[in-house]
Parts: structure tokens; C-alpha cells; sequence
């Protein structure tokens, strides 16, 4: 009989070791579960800042693109005019005068000057734009590695996460 008690008291033991093992083991995949909720709200929020700004650079370089179209044809209005008006000038007058076609001379190299000017500050405001898309990009690609990352990392966790129901952002409020 003393012999049965010891062992039992040795299984009981060996019962109570296993059960602190298997405590700590949840213990531990509780924490891991829960820095892993954490990453992946800290991965959501990042991913709605960058879709927030990928779409105001797209928006802003659609804006630009059509102010640059606008502007494009003023110019081409502009220089047909100023054309013509050499045109009719030349032939009202018949025969321009030196001092005439200098002027003429002047008004379109300032023209062209000006619609050069205007055409290199709207190409410096689309490299900017490029600039702001290509840093979008790249923290996009960052996030994606991270994620990846995480997803291996935490492969071996036998946790089962639900699918989000929709992580796509279709359009962010203004701030």
C-alpha cells in the first residue's frame, strides 16, 4: 500500500511539472498572441497612412496634370496670336521696319523665355511629385517586407488569426 501511495504521489509530481510547463507554454503564446495583435494594428494604421498618401499624390498629380494641359493650350493660344498679329502686322504695313521686327523679335523671345520658364517650373513640381510617389512606393515595399517578416517569424505559432474583413481603402476622409 505505502508503496502504491509513493507511486502515486510521484505521478502526482510528475502531473503537476507537466501542468506548470503547459501553463507557461500558454502563457508564453498569449504574450506572443497579443504582440502580434499589436504589430498587426501598428501594420494596419501604417498601411491606411501610406494608401492615404499614395492617393493624395495620385489626386495631386492628376490636379497637375490638368492644370499643365490647361496651361499648355493658353500657351499655344498665346503664340498662334502673337503669330498672327506679326502676320497682319507685316502685311498691313507692308514692308516692317527694322525697329519693327526687333520689337517682334524681342516680344517672341520673351515669349518663348516665359513658356520656358513656366515649363521648367512645372517640370521641377512633377519630379517632386515623382519624388513624394517613389517614397510612397518604397514604404510600401518596407511594410510588405515587415509583414512578411512577421508572418514568418510568428509561422511557427500554432494560433489561428481571423482574415480581416476588409482591409481595402477606397477612400480616406480629409484631415
Amino acid at each position: 500500500m505505502v508503496v502504491k501511495l509513493q507511486a502515486l504521489q510521484v505521478q502526482r509530481g510528475d502531473l503537476e511539472k507537466t501542468l506548470h510547463e503547459v501553463k507557461a507554454a500558454i502563457a508564453e503564446t498569449e504574450m506572443r498572441l497579443t504582440q502580434t495583435n499589436e504589430e498587426r494594428s501598428e501594420f494596419e494604421d501604417a498601411n491606411s497612412n501610406v494608401m492615404y498618401a499614395l492617393e493624395q499624390a495620385a489626386a495631386d498629380a492628376r490636379a497637375a496634370h490638368a492644370a499643365h494641359a490647361a496651361e499648355a493650350e493658353v500657351v499655344r493660344t498665346v503664340a498662334g496670336a502673337v503669330e498672327a498679329a506679326k502676320a497682319a502686322r507685316g502685311g498691313a504695313a507692308g514692308a516692317t521696319s527694322a525697329a519693327t521686327s526687333a520689337a517682334a523679335a524681342a516680344a517672341a523671345g520673351d515669349a518663348s523665355a516665359a513658356a520656358a520658364a513656366h515649363a521648367w517650373f512645372r517640370s521641377e513640381e512633377a519630379a517632386m511629385l515623382l519624388g513624394r510617389l517613389q517614397f510612397c512606393a518604397r514604404e510600401m515595399a518596407t511594410m510588405a517586407e515587415k509583414e512578411a517578416q512577421m508572418v514568418s517569424e510568428n509561422s511557427h505559432v500554432a494560433l489561428s488569426f481571423p482574415e480581416p474583413h476588409n482591409t481595402t481603402v477606397t477612400a480616406l476622409p480629409t484631415p
